[in-house]
């Protein structure tokens, strides 16, 4: 399976493909920078899923073939007037079927 991933991050292109292998799915990973009108760091757990929605999107359709394109993208939240860093996964395939995963927050 060709899986193309939405960041240039190493260690995000192999967090991918880990969690492709632990569900038992072979994938071969393509990494894809960031769309170019991404803002910069999120604010507002809006803000992350459409950045990574927009990751998800644009890696899919950039890298021919691809079954799958995944996004990650981290951004800050607040909660009780903390702000906490989380990250939202989000992985789209061509037939549009929409998959969202969200992450621990940190302070």
């Amino acid at each position: 399976m060709l899986v193309a991933v939405g960041t240039r991050n190493p260690n995000k292109v192999r967090a991918v493909a880990a969690a492709y292998a632990m569900f038992g799915l072979r994938a071969t990973t393509v990494a894809v920078g960031a769309p170019p009108t991404l803002p910069g760091q999120p604010i507002g757990v809006g803000n992350v899923f459409t950045g990574a929605l927009a990751r998800a999107s644009h890696a899919l359709s950039t890298v021919a073939g691809a079954e799958h394109g995944v996004g990650l993208e981290a951004g800050v939240v607040e909660v009780g007037g903390r702000h906490l860093d989380v990250t939202i996964a989000v992985i789209g395939d061509r037939n549009g079927k929409v998959t969202v995963g969200v992450g621990l927050g940190f302070q």
